[in-house]
C-alpha cells in the first residue's frame, strides 16, 4: 500500500519540482516573474466583452481570424460543450453589426450527442496528456491499460468533432464560413471533405479570459510579418539549436533539400511548424491564406542528430494545465 502510495505521490512532486527548478532558472536569467495579467476581469455583463469582440471579428490573423468573414456571408462556429455563452453572443452581435450573419452549434448537439453524455467523455488534463494518444492514434489504443481502454471507446465509436461538423453542414449547406476546434486545421478541412474550403480556422474563443486577453487586438499585418520573418532563415539552415529560460537545450541537423521543404511547409497562421517533422507529410499554406495549396504535396521531412533536453510542457488541448518536466531525446 505504501509504495503504491509513493507511485501516485510521485507525479506531483516532479511536477512541483520542475516548476520550481524552471522560476529558479528563469530567475537567474533575469527574465521577470510570471504574473496575471491584471486587465483580465471578469465582465460584468455583455456590454463588457463588446470592444473586445468587435476587435475579434475584425481580426484577421492568429488561429481565428474571423475577420476573413465578409458582410452577407453565413458564418456557422462550431463551439465546445464548455463554451461561455456570453462570449460566443457577444461574437455573433458584433458579427451582425459587421452585417455577417452567425450562428453557433455545441460540438456535442453537431455529433448527435445529449449534453449528459457528452459531460462523460474524458477530458484530459497536461499532467494525463499521455491519454490523447488513444484519440489521436487509435490503433495505440490496445497498448493502454485496460481503464484508460474502457474510457476512450465510447468516444472511438461516436462521431468525433470534425465528423459531426459534416454532418451538420450537410443538412445545413447554406453556411459558406466554418469556424470549429482548437487545433488540427489541416484535419479539419480533410474531414469536412465538401464542405472543406468553408473552413477558414479553429474556434478559440472559449472562455471571457480568451476573448479579453488582447489577442484580437493584435495588429494582424505584423501578426503576419512576424511569422513571416520567423520562417525566412529555414531555407538555408543547417543545424538548429533552441533554448529556452526553463533550461530546454535540444539540436537537430537539416540536410540542403530538406531545409528547403521545411521552409516551404513550415508556415500555418498562428502555428508556425518549427519542427521539420511537423512542416513535412501535408499541403502547404501561403501566408494570408486560410486554405492549404493542395495541388502540392510535402514529403514527411526527418532531421537527423536531434537530441538534448526538453524543460516545460502544457497539454495538448482543453482544459489543460502547465506542466513542467524534463525527458531526453535522441
Amino acid at each position: 500500500m505504501r509504495a503504491r502510495w509513493w507511485f501516485r505521490l510521485a507525479p506531483v512532486v516532479l511536477v512541483a519540482v520542475g516548476l520550481l527548478l524552471g522560476h529558479a532558472h528563469a530567475q537567474r536569467e533575469g527574465y521577470p516573474a510570471p504574473r496575471f495579467p491584471s486587465y483580465l476581469k471578469p465582465p460584468r455583463g455583455i456590454d463588457d466583452l463588446m470592444p473586445a469582440a468587435r476587435a475579434a471579428v475584425r481580426q484577421i490573423g492568429g488561429r481565428t481570424p474571423l475577420g476573413l468573414a465578409k458582410p452577407g456571408q453565413r458564418v456557422l462556429l462550431v463551439v465546445p460543450t464548455r463554451q461561455d455563452r456570453m462570449v460566443v453572443d457577444a461574437i455573433i452581435r458584433a458579427y451582425r453589426e459587421r452585417g455577417v450573419q452567425a450562428d453557433f452549434v455545441l460540438e456535442h448537439e453537431a455529433r448527435g450527442l445529449t449534453l449528459e453524455q457528452a459531460r462523460h467523455e474524458p477530458l484530459y488534463t497536461g499532467e494525463e496528456g499521455w491519454r490523447e494518444i488513444g484519440i489521436f492514434r487509435r490503433e495505440m489504443l490496445r497498448y493502454m491499460p485496460p481503464d484508460v481502454r474502457r474510457e476512450n471507446e465510447p468516444r472511438l465509436f461516436s462521431p468525433n468533432e470534425r465528423e459531426g461538423a459534416r454532418r451538420y453542414l450537410d443538412r445545413h449547406p447554406d453556411y459558406q464560413v466554418v469556424f470549429a476546434g482548437g487545433g488540427g486545421r489541416p484535419t479539419w478541412r480533410k474531414v469536412l471533405g465538401p464542405h472543406g474550403d468553408k473552413f477558414y480556422g479553429n474556434w478559440t474563443y472559449i472562455s471571457f479570459y480568451d476573448l479579453l486577453s488582447r489577442i484580437p487586438t493584435y495588429p494582424a499585418d505584423v501578426w503576419r510579418l512576424t511569422e513571416e520573418r520567423t520562417i525566412e532563415p529555414l531555407a538555408w539552415a543547417e543545424e538548429v539549436r533552441v533554448t529556452d529560460p526553463e533550461g530546454t537545450d535540444i539540436r537537430w541537423r537539416v540536410s540542403e533539400p530538406q531545409a528547403r521543404e521545411w521552409a516551404r511547409g513550415a508556415y500555418l497562421q498562428g502555428h508556425l511548424f518549427m519542427y521539420p517533422l511537423q512542416a513535412g507529410g501535408r499541403h502547404p499554406v501561403s501566408p494570408g491564406s486560410p486554405l492549404p495549396n493542395t495541388q502540392v504535396w510535402l514529403p514527411p521531412i526527418v532531421p537527423d542528430g536531434a537530441e538534448g533536453v526538453i524543460a516545460g510542457t502544457s497539454g495538448h488541448f482543453g482544459s489543460s494545465r502547465t506542466c513542467a518536466c524534463t525527458s531526453r531525446t535522441a
